[in-house]
């Protein structure tokens, strides 16, 4: 098995990563606003790319001047950051003087190239100029867009692509993309999906985190389920005195919220949930604090680390503050400083403006049957693919049961098709077969040969399973960057 992923990967069939190449792995991208109204937010907005390993920070050049700007009066900048790692897009919701865009970027090194960006319009906000849009990325490829326009009592836009609702689909693959409503949720309206959106691996629900204000009094939080494809919805959890404005969702499902509570007594308590939603119930949570004196900001997965990747505001006469910051949250809550930012300081990060280019990007829908299956990437516990590495491993999942039998594809590009009940995410044509043990957590050994020529290239995993039954069920797919 071993000698046939070494040969596999050494007869250049990695040759498919230069467009995937757009923000270096081991970096997370980062996106701030400038809020006139927050004293913590102290820098002006912009897009920047922090390598992970040792916090140095570099502004992404040749934005559109509005979204680095800083404003008197309004919100702007960038609510959202999410990666296409189909062609290495950088997509952003942002706002700028009341004006919603939905970006599409592309790099080459790190300014933008002009010629490829692409501008979705949402809409415009009322005189207060108060909206947000949140974008990211649905399993087949095309974008879930979700916006606020605070001047309206129901949080539905007035003017623009979104007018009557908040939800919408883009395709990207048409020229100019293709922005198509969708009928509203009944999610309460104000700061809707102000704590966060995501959507779920299997692509049929999302989440939104729904905060209010703290300003105004004890900030409250609720999660909210969004079924895509009924457009119904349930309430997960409440969260009394605390501000969610952080969300990330693991391939198991598993969905991760940061949190702040005690604002208004001045000594805030930041805090991590991890929920494990299993339909309409009350999602179980298990939760730890930290001590750390900051608002918590925007969530991404650092997968080689185990760790999240965050923001931390200070407030105003704080001890112990950290300032604005980008920090590793770890799993028992402690909270270490990343980046300090650029040398201007950085504005507010974004509840979701932080996306992280891993070593392992999922992509495509899950087939589920009797079980559900997936690749344990956070953290991979055989680690980052390295060249050289002769310990590099894969490990499959699968719940609540196990399948009679069970393999795993790997290819040189990724593929989308209907096969044999199942959606073949991989390339057909250059397929190794490896048989994966019938149990609920799988290691399968992929030692990566000592060839500096593979850094750098990308193959493509997915698992396969026969249930009883006859029926087949597969994972997502997985693109794995070798270092």
């Amino acid at each position: 098995m071993n000698a046939t992923l070494g040969n596999f990967l050494l007869v250049g069939a990695l040759g498919v990563s230069a467009l995937t190449a757009q923000v270096p792995v081991g970096s997370a991208v980062v996106g701030t606003i400038h809020d006139s109204s927050n004293p913590a937010s102290t820098g002006a907005p912009g897009l920047f790319v922090i390598d992970l390993a040792d916090g140095a920070t570099r502004p992404i050049t040749n934005l559109p001047p509005g979204l680095t700007a800083p404003e008197t009066e309004f919100l702007n900048g960038i609510n959202s950051v999410s990666l296409r790692s189909s062609d290495g897009a950088i997509v952003v919701g942002a706002v700028t003087r009341g004006v919603v865009n939905v970006y599409v970027f592309y790099l080459a090194g790190l300014a933008v190239d002009a010629s490829r960006t692409k501008v979705i319009p949402v809409g415009t906000t009322g005189a207060t100029g108060q909206g947000a849009v949140f974008a990211t990325v649905l399993p087949d490829d095309r974008l879930y867009v979700i916006g606020l326009e605070a001047d309206t009592a129901t949080g539905y836009f007035t003017s623009g692509a979104l007018t009557g609702t908040r939800h919408a689909t883009i395709d990207l693959a048409t020229t100019p993309p293709t922005l198509a409503p969708l009928p509203p949720f009944n999610v309460p309206p104000g700061e809707a999906a102000g704590g966060g959106f995501v959507i779920d691996p299997s692509g049929r629900v999302a989440y939104s985190v729904v905060s209010s204000s703290f300003h105004e009094g004890p900030c409250v939080s609720q999660i909210w389920q969004l079924d895509l494809t009924t457009r119904q919805n349930c309430l997960l959890a409440t969260m009394i005195d605390e501000c969610a404005i952080g969300t990330a969702i693991d391939d198991d499902g598993t969905l991760y919220v940061s949190a702040t509570r005690g604002v208004l007594r001045g000594q805030p308590e930041h805090l991590m949930h991890e929920f494990r939603p299993s339909g309409c119930g009350a999602a179980p949570r298990t939760s730890v604090v930290s001590d750390t004196q900051i608002l918590a900001s925007g969530l991404g997965l650092d997968r080689e680390r185990g760790v999240f990747v965050g923001g931390a505001a200070s407030l105003p006469g704080a001890t112990g503050s950290l300032g604005n910051s980008l920090v590793r949250i770890a799993a028992d809550g402690a909270v270490r400083e990343l980046s300090p930012g650029p040398a201007g300081g950085w504005a507010l990060v974004s509840p979701l403006g932080v996306a992280v280019r891993n070593a392992f990007a999922s992509y495509g829908p899950t087939t589920d049957g009797d079980n559900r299956y997936w690749f344990d990437t956070f953290p991979n516990p055989g680690g980052d693919p390295f060249v050289g590495d002769p310990d590099f491993s894969l490990t499959s999942r699968s719940a609540p049961g196990t399948a009679l039998a069970s393999a795993l594809f790997l290819a040189a590009g990724r593929f989308s098709a209907p096969i044999l009940g199942i959606e073949l995410l991989v390339d057909p044509t250059i397929l190794v077969t490896v048989p994966i043990a019938p149990q609920a957590a799988a290691t399968i050994p992929l030692p990566v040969p000592n060839d500096p020529a593979l850094m750098g290239g990308t193959f493509t995993a997915q698992t396969v399973h026969a249930e009883a039954g006859g029926a087949f069920a597969a994972s997502r797919g997985l693109a794995v960057t070798i270092r």
